[in-house]
């Protein structure tokens, strides 16, 4: 009889994830900027519309530029963390479903020990047991 089982993807951080990782942030942090650029000039045009509201509509538009702020430093953070970590270390990147075949006479699987599948570079390293919660990694 099949069943399904959640598997925990790990990540080894390699030269190559790192490249792509910190891609990933640098066009996140882009991203934001373009966004903080086109609210200032909406700002700028709304603000010459309604005198009468300026200090609404200013406030309004300053609110979402700090979200926007706030949401780079987070992702400047988030980099800096990156150069930080050392090679070979697994980076949780999520859960995936496997399906399990087991026949009578099977032992039955441990509900609290999770099966880990390991990727390098995009191909799958290895499946294992997971690991305890404790054990250092990320």
């Amino acid at each position: 009889m099949q069943f399904l089982q959640t598997v925990a993807i790990k990540q080894v951080f390699t030269e190559l994830k790192k490249e792509t990782l910190a891609k990933g942030l640098h066009e996140e942090i882009e991203q934001v900027q373009r966004e903080m650029d086109q609210l200032h000039f909406q700002l700028q045009k709304a603000i010459k519309g309604s005198s009468s509201k300026e200090f609404q509509v200013r406030k309004r538009y300053e609110q979402e530029i700090n979200k926007r702020t706030e949401k780079r430093k987070s992702i400047e953070f988030k980099l800096q963390q990156l150069q930080k970590l050392e090679m070979g270390t697994e980076i949780a990147d999520g859960y995936a479903q496997a399906i399990v075949e087991l026949n009578i006479g099977d032992t039955w699987p441990d509900q609290g020990q999770e099966l880990e599948m390991v990727v390098r570079d995009g191909t799958i390293e290895q499946f294992r047991e997971s690991r305890r919660s404790d054990d250092g990694l990320v």
